[in-house]
């Protein structure tokens, strides 16, 4: 996928504020592994927990575009290949990454769910 927008939107935001906000980093940290390192001052490691991973697995996409068939964005007809899998409780707040929280948007609708932008008129 494309990510020039998200890039120039990111550098644009840092620009002016020095920092990213919330909704940022969790477009950012949508589909990622993320692992914890807890630490005493700046090296003494106290714990590493396991890695929790918000990739999607082949078998829960096929799943999803068994179930979805494309972007379940209503009126939306893109086609599967500019679509992802989205989370509709943010993993970053206890999403699980599995069928029942999940579904298929295309990158211009998740990106707006992620924005709080709601949704686009369907397109043609």
């Amino acid at each position: 996928a494309d990510n020039t927008d998200l890039i120039a939107a990111i550098r644009e935001e840092v620009e002016h504020d020095g920092r990213l906000s919330t909704e940022t980093l969790l477009r950012l940290t949508c589909d990622c592994n993320i692992s914890r390192v807890l630490t005493a001052g700046t090296s003494e490691i106290l714990d590493v927990g396991r890695t929790t991973t918000r990739t999607i697995p082949p078998a829960l996409w096929r799943a999803l575009i068994a179930r979805d068939g494309g972007c379940t964005e209503p009126g939306c007809t893109a086609p599967l290949w500019a679509c992802e899998v989205h989370h509709e409780k943010h993993w970053a707040h206890g999403g699980e990454t599995n069928l029942a929280n999940t579904n298929i948007k295309c990158w211009r609708h998740h990106r707006n769910d992620h924005e709080g932008n709601g949704h686009d008129p369907p397109r043609g």
